[in-house]
């Protein structure tokens, strides 16, 4: 999973004052990242429960996924305009583990 460490140095940010903001948009971002994947979605160290057969771990790709999601939202708080709501690198990336509908 994405961490606070990893957000902050994306964002080029040099200390914690942001940490609240930021751990709101990696909330947001994880929510974000199952809806529109339709998966569970696990860290590495984490057993994938046999309930749950479309649970991943999480993929370079999917953190990569989440710091562009997050820079983003992070960059441009009072988005007013459609394009800058979610990078197309988003959907580039999870693409591959998006699950579709029966």
């Amino acid at each position: 999973m994405v961490t606070l460490e990893q957000i902050r140095g994306h964002c080029r940010i040099d200390d914690d004052s942001e940490d609240a903001l930021l751990e709101q948009y990696r909330q947001a971002a994880l929510e974000t990242l199952k809806t529109q994947t339709g998966r569970n979605w696990y860290g590495e160290d984490a057993e994938i429960p046999a309930t749950d057969p479309d649970g991943l771990h999480y993929t370079a790709a999917a953190v990569q996924a989440l710091l562009l999601l997050i820079g983003g939202w992070y960059q441009n708080r009072e988005s007013a305009s459609a394009q800058n709501e979610i990078p197309a690198a988003f959907w580039h990336l999870v693409q591959p583990y998006r699950l579709y509908g029966v």
